[in-house]
């Protein structure tokens, strides 16, 4: 557990990311975000993210929400994606 990777991680979802945002998070994560405030929501989401065993399904998130930027950015596809 690496305390620096932490703190880093809860500041960029902290300052980058709308309630909105954090919420699709933890849908795929299948976290409970109800009667969560932003914050708590983001420790839960870093906390999920920073366990080892979780690896994989966030590195999958990683790529997942790569593609979706690429293909919102897309002129003839981003009137497709309702993400």
């Amino acid at each position: 557990f690496n305390t620096d990777v932490f703190v880093a991680k809860q500041l960029d979802y902290s300052e980058n990311c709308i309630m909105s945002d954090l919420k699709k998070i933890a849908d795929y994560y299948d976290i409970n975000y109800r009667k969560l405030k932003k914050d708590d929501l983001i420790q839960e989401i870093v906390i999920y993210e920073c366990d080892p065993s979780n690896k994989i399904l966030y590195m999958n998130r990683q790529q997942a929400w790569l593609w979706l930027r690429e293909l919102k950015e897309d002129a003839k596809l981003k009137h497709y994606i309702l993400f």
